[in-house]
């Protein structure tokens, strides 16, 4: 996967970033098993930047990201962009 400078910080995110929005209701019900299957499958392949907002799914979309963070440790190697 290919890496981007993000900002002035030298944080280096993946050049192509999972966008959280259909692990909500935008396409049907909500599937917390297939949205954790999802985001792991996305950091095994090296793509380490979640873009997701509160209100997807009035913030199931966040709980999953740390349902996910929590069950593997892995705060430190993904970067989230949210809108608000």
């Amino acid at each position: 996967m290919r890496n981007r400078v993000l900002g002035n910080n030298h944080l280096s995110v993946s050049s192509i970033r999972l966008g959280c929005w259909g692990m909500s209701h935008a396409y049907g019900k909500a599937d917390e098993r297939e949205s954790l299957a999802t985001i792991d499958h996305c950091l095994n392949l090296g793509i380490n930047f979640l873009d997701t907002a509160d209100v997807f799914g009035d913030g199931h979309n966040d709980m999953d990201i740390d349902v996910y963070g929590d069950r593997h440790n892995t705060y430190n190697l993904q970067f989230i962009d949210t809108e608000f």
